[in-house]
């Protein structure tokens, strides 16, 4: 691990009793690493995604774009839109 850096994860869920009143779901899976690897699938984590659906997914290496998804998911935590569930 690079100098500097803590190891840190996280699991974000909505909430039902979201500020705007409204369950909602993001169909993206997006993983940031060392604020630099970002990737964004549609691919789920099941036998279903790994076998037999045609999924997508992007790895970009940026920290720009690392830290700009990072704050933009943090920006919901503190708004209250997702909560976090690890």
């Amino acid at each position: 691990m690079a100098e500097g850096y803590a190891l840190t994860e996280c699991l974000l869920l909505w909430p039902a009793d979201s500020p705007n009143g409204k369950p909602g779901s993001l169909h993206a899976k997006c993983i940031v690493v060392d604020a630099e690897h970002v990737f964004v699938s549609s691919a789920n984590f099941t036998e279903a995604a790994q076998e037999r659906n045609i999924e997508v997914g992007l790895l970009i290496q940026s920290r720009a774009l690392g830290e700009r998804v990072r704050r933009f998911f943090d920006a919901l935590v503190d708004s209250g839109y997702f909560g976090r569930a690890i």
